[in-house]
């Protein structure tokens, strides 16, 4: 008959199917099953070992009456078995059965049946061998797999990644490879072999993990591809170990050397991460070793510099300070390929939004996050909470005085806003940052002099990427992205000469921190470049005072080591906070 999405019923009884579960095994593992009614017709059911529970609480008695919110239809040696994945209570237990229902053959009736008539016959057989040794029918429950490489599954029905459940016996679903591990040796009482692990997210943002064994390494593992769409079937379905996965799935799927794996075409159906994402201030209150989904603005970001663990692991460390609307701030700590991975492009992402898929929750300098090996990092990735947040920054935010849920480590935070770090002037900025090796922070009120005019400020870039591209006959390349343009974007690489009362220092400024010191975009200073307005533009913009967060490192280039000083952000003066921290500095003197 016709499948009902979510059937009304009344449980006329529930018992243990016998002859599936063994004798003082966990009741949670028992197999149950479960006769249902319409008021009409009746029908025998199986139980899924999720809603044990349900069972063993009294949950669901005999004539409650429940919702099948979600459950499945196997054909089992040509009878048709519905297995219950899970339901509401909606009512009772009433006192009697609600109509008169007729038995409707189910066949869920005959497993149990059929399983002991089996076993039966086994026991009747002259018992030639050891009462141990398997029946000569066990190949047919773990049988010789054929090998499928000439096999279409494109065309097959596929499965929503959600719906799959090892009572499934026959499924092929579609998902995308977000997360491949690096293949790693074990060893363990049955022998030695490799492991791998895949991510698939699903159309339906179902998201599963996949692991290879052994051969199956060697035959799929370079088949997977991060970012890559594939159609799988024939794998093992079965219940997750919660230790050693952060996918949001009951069930994990063994891919088997059987299995088939087969590419699939990009139709952008299946997004490239699903994120859970939790705002910055929340975090604060989370409990160590949990793990979060977060976007933020990257108002800091450190160098990735190599370290040895304790393990003795040549590795590299990169810190980013993330901040969000909801006004904190905390550190974000990135390990190993993720520190220095090229395609991010940390160097020129200054201001930009960065989304983490997984990252863990820190209980180190207060609160703050690290990378783990499943981690998923995307630069301003084309989600409208990541375009909201950053017009929001660059209209308003770069204004505001962030709280810190992280504490400064190591000479490399402190302080996202304006007026929570501790002012510096020029002199103390440049004996500090000379004694230090790593990069430094530094807030300074400052008065731009003049700027460097006698070099490009500016250079045309990809706007994808924002590396620069080069002219090729009438068309802009970049050879990064492989594409080609009409006409490049622009962005500036701006420096400039400010001082204070004990001195002055040329600083270096990319495209956000550049576009408030001048007022207007590079691509329409490019468009002035030949008349009196260009030069106005820059005249104007002189003996102007803003406070400037600064990063300080030293830089070696031919053998030269020299300091460069690089603004992160700039912040307007408030005169009137000014001197009211004034009177209260001088105020402690009376």
């Amino acid at each position: 008959g016709t499948q009902v999405p979510t059937p009304l019923v009344q449980i006329l009884n529930v018992g243990v199917i016998r002859g599936m579960s063994k004798p003082q095994s966990n009741p949670n593992q028992e197999h149950y099953r479960m006769s249902i009614s319409d008021g009409s017709h009746s029908c025998v059911v199986m139980l899924a070992t999720q809603c044990n529970g349900m069972v063993l609480d009294g949950t669901i008695t005999q004539h409650s009456v429940v919702r099948l919110t979600e459950y499945i239809i196997n054909e089992v040696r040509g009878k048709r078995i519905v297995i219950v994945l899970k339901m509401e209570v909606m009512g009772g237990p009433l006192d009697a059965v609600i109509g008169t229902p007729t038995d409707f053959d189910s066949g869920a009736e005959n497993v149990a049946p059929q399983h002991q008539q089996q076993q039966a016959q086994h026991q009747q057989q002259p018992k030639q061998e050891p009462a141990y040794k398997p029946p000569q029918q066990q190949p047919q429950v773990h049988p010789q797999q054929p090998q499928y490489e000439g096999e279409d599954i494109s065309q097959h029905r596929l499965l929503p990644i959600k719906l799959l459940t090892p009572y499934r016996q026959r499924w092929t679903i579609k998902g995308r490879c977000t997360y491949k591990s690096a293949i790693k040796p074990y060893q363990s009482e049955r022998g030695n072999g490799t492991v791998a692990r895949i991510h698939l997210l699903g159309e339906d943002t179902g998201e599963i993990e996949a692991t290879l064994w052994r051969e199956a390494v060697d035959k799929f593992y370079e088949v997977f591809e991060v970012g890559k769409v594939y159609y799988i079937s024939k794998g093992t379905v079965k219940q997750a170990n919660k230790r050693y996965s952060n996918v949001n799935n009951d069930y994990t799927i063994t891919i088997e050397t059987w299995s088939i794996v087969q590419p699939a075409a990009e139709d952008g159906t299946i997004k490239n991460a699903q994120y859970d994402f939790v705002s910055i201030a929340d975090i604060a209150n989370m409990h160590p070793d949990a793990t979060v989904d977060v976007f933020g603005i990257m108002i800091e970001i450190g160098e990735a510099t190599p370290l040895t663990t304790k393990a003795g692991k040549d590795t590299f460390r990169r810190n980013i300070k993330l901040a969000d609307k909801t006004g904190s701030a905390i550190e974000l700590t990135l390990w190993g390929d993720q520190a220095t991975a090229p395609g991010m492009n940390f160097d020129q992402a200054l201001n930009c939004v960065l989304a983490i898929k997984s990252a863990r929750v820190s209980a180190f300098n207060d609160k703050s996050l690290s990378s783990g090996f499943a981690s998923i990092l995307q630069l301003s990735p084309d989600l409208p909470e990541c375009h909201e947040l950053k017009a929001w920054f660059d209209s308003q935010g770069q204004e505001t005085s962030f709280a810190q849920i992280s504490q400064p480590r190591g000479g490399e935070g402190g302080g996202g806003g304006g007026g929570s770090s501790e002012l510096k002037t020029i002199a103390q900025m440049k004996q500090e940052a000379a004694m230090s090796t790593n990069a430094t922070y530094f807030t300074v009120k400052l008065t731009v002099a003049l700027f460097g005019k006698e070099h490009n400020v500016y250079y045309p870039a990809c706007s994808k990427c924002n590396k620069k591209v080069n002219q090729v006959g009438d068309v802009w390349r970049c050879e990064h992205c492989d594409a080609n343009y009409d006409t490049p974007d622009y962005r500036y690489i701006l420096s400039c000469n400010a001082s204070d009362h004990t001195g002055s220092q040329w600083i270096n400024s990319f495209d956000d921190v550049a576009k408030q010191l001048l007022g207007i975009d590079a691509k329409t200073l490019n468009e002035q470049r030949d008349e009196p307005a260009y030069d106005a533009v820059f005249d104007e913009a002189v003996f102007k005072s803003y406070k400037f967060r600064i990063r300080a490192k030293q830089e070696t280039y031919q053998d030269d080591t020299r300091l460069k000083y690089v603004v992160h952000r700039i912040f307007p003066m408030d005169y009137v906070q000014d001197t009211a921290n004034l009177i209260e500095e001088i105020n402690k003197y009376g």
